[in-house]
């Protein structure tokens, strides 16, 4: 009974020890985690942020011959003009492109018709498919336009087995409507490109290097700013 109660005595101071090393211990790590995160610099910008800030504002129309035969592509193009001309009336009044994008979901039974009827009359016996999809796409030029490299929401018309060569625009905003014969963008597109994107979006996709070099250049050489909340919060207590 002696060595019980013994047992006992000397285990109190232990046992305070353990619970005062537990409380240190998690005041210590609570404190470190206030600190990491108080520390918030600010990211410089990237070249992947500025593709996804361009795909998240525009809509891509891809038309997919199903070879790269002189047949498959000729029918391609006859196709992408039907497209065009059968969309612009539809995307007339859209004017994001969340609204292009439902406008166009609803007409994809009619979109394949008018490819399908177009293939049948030119004797091939492959069909077409159109759809809203999101995928990977290279770097593409269209006009004095480049959009990067990247995934983007497009209206796809498949032929066939869609293995030959596309051909592409946008179908938001509309510049599949416009002509860009002598390789560059009417400036009332470029208008309504600006109003859309952000400015180092614009001058990224519309080739301007230099206004591009100079924006990425102010937005290095701006220090990042870096606040200590723990400390500030200790400054104010004592």
């Amino acid at each position: 009974m002696k060595l019980s109660v013994s047992f006992k005595k000397n285990s109190l101071p232990l046992l305070l020890s353990v619970l005062l090393a537990g409380c240190i211990s998690f005041y210590l790590l609570l404190g470190i985690y206030f600190f990491v995160r108080s520390f918030t610099p600010v990211t410089p910008l990237r070249s992947d942020n500025l593709q996804q800030g361009i795909a998240d504002e525009v809509l891509r129309l891809h038309v997919i011959a199903d070879s790269n035969s002189d047949a498959d592509q000729q029918v391609k193009l006859q196709i992408k003009e039907a497209v065009i001309t059968y969309l612009e009336p539809v995307l007339a009044t859209a004017s994001t492109k969340e609204e292009a994008t439902a406008s166009i979901r609803a007409q994809l039974p009619e979109l394949e018709a008018i490819a399908d009827s177009i293939l049948q009359k030119n004797g091939f016996s492959y069909r077409s498919g159109a759809a809203i999809t999101r995928s990977y796409f290279p770097i593409k030029t269209y006009g004095d336009l480049t959009l990067p490299a990247g995934e983007y929401d497009a209206l796809k018309i498949s032929l066939g087995t869609a293995s030959g060569k596309n051909w592409w625009c946008l179908v938001f905003p509309k510049l599949c409507f416009v002509d860009v014969t002598y390789g560059t963008l009417p400036e009332a597109s470029k208008d309504e490109l600006k109003e859309l994107l952000t400015e180092e979006e614009y001058s990224a996709v519309l080739n301007d290097s230099a206004a591009l070099e100079d924006i990425l250049t102010q937005s290095k050489s701006k220090k990042p700013k870096v606040r200590f909340r723990l400390w500030e919060w200790l400054k104010d207590w004592f």
